[in-house]
């Protein structure tokens, strides 16, 4: 399935979290691996999905009530958040945590880097 598609679903709220699973504890540098793995085209590993019945009391974020089913992300939820909102610029309903981990990452041209700034 291709990220596009997976961060369009979220936004549709046709996936969410488990109740148990735990927010977002990634930093600042595990982005910036993350998003250097992509760029230089290495494989950042697969995700774990459980489609079952769709029930608010199990699940944290919004889901779409009209469906009978829901996708709960059990692995991966780190990288799918942080492309979440390095691709959309912001949280997913679902999201728990310091967004400040993936915003303001830039990438440099000349040095093919990606750093961190903020206005100064």
């Amino acid at each position: 399935m291709k990220i596009i598609d997976i961060l369009a679903q979220i936004d549709a709220k046709q996936y969410a979290l488990p109740e148990f699973q735990r927010g977002y504890v990634w930093n600042r540098e595990q982005v910036k691996k993350l998003a250097n793995s992509l760029y230089k085209g290495y494989p950042i590993g697969g995700i774990l999905i459980w489609t079952t019945e769709a029930d608010e009391s199990y699940t944290r974020g919004n889901i779409d009530q009209a469906n009978k089913s829901v996708k709960l992300i059990l692995d991966g939820q780190q990288r799918i958040t942080t492309l979440y909102g390095l691709i959309k610029g912001e949280a997913p309903s679902f999201f728990e945590g310091d967004d400040k981990a993936f915003k303001n990452l830039y990438f440099n041209l000349k040095t093919e880097v990606f750093e961190f700034y903020a206005p100064i």
